[in-house]
């Protein structure tokens, strides 16, 4: 590390004029007590204001709660939309022209394409009851059961996967995983 001729230690960063004229007066070890701990003052406050300063570059004020990171990411966002602002101004038509007719070929495609299938809902083979998709979420058909009557693959899904009935849909609302963990639990 290099230091300045004269100096111990690293060679610090201006911390301004408060910093400079203790620095003046020779090292902290002959200061008075009171004079050492002006200079700590001093330096504690530069160094604030400095971080302070870097901490106003990054986009976040030093008492706002907001992460740093998520203001590193804002501007990465903020610089990656000017340069394909950028890009695109850059165009010229004849680079245009032939973009735009192959999105509109592909438009075209897309829309004489018959709709694709709905995906049949998933089952579960250890379930005597249905499982039906209603309004894209799954439900199992299943009536509200008495303890003690209740079977156990209706018992798990109120129990162990804490999944809720549905008076409205009359059955028990699940997701995917959950009946994946249903059909693992009754060893199927």
């Amino acid at each position: 590390m290099e230091t300045p001729d004269g100096q111990f230690g690293p060679a610090y960063p201006d911390l301004g004029s408060g910093v400079a004229k203790f620095r003046k007066r020779g090292p902290i070890a002959k200061m008075a007590k009171a004079d050492r701990r002006a200079y700590g003052e001093a330096v504690e406050t530069a160094i604030r204001a400095k971080q302070r300063a870097a901490l106003m570059r990054e986009g976040t004020s030093p008492r706002s709660f907001e992460p740093i990171g998520d203001a590193r990411l804002q501007r990465m966002r903020q610089a990656l939309q000017a340069s394909v602002a950028r890009e695109r101004r850059e165009r010229e038509p004849d680079e245009w022209k032939p973009m735009y007719a192959a999105a509109m070929e592909e438009k075209k495609k897309r829309a004489a394409a018959p709709p694709p299938a709905p995906k049949p809902a998933p089952q579960c083979a250890g379930l005597p009851f249905e499982v039906v998709k209603i309004k894209g979420r799954l439900i199992v058909k299943a009536p509200v059961w008495t303890i003690g009557t209740t079977p156990p693959a209706i018992a798990i899904l109120r129990n162990a996967l804490r999944c809720k009935y549905s008076y409205r849909d009359e059955g028990y609302i699940v997701t995917a995983a959950k009946l994946e963990k249903l059909n693992q639990m009754l060893n199927i």
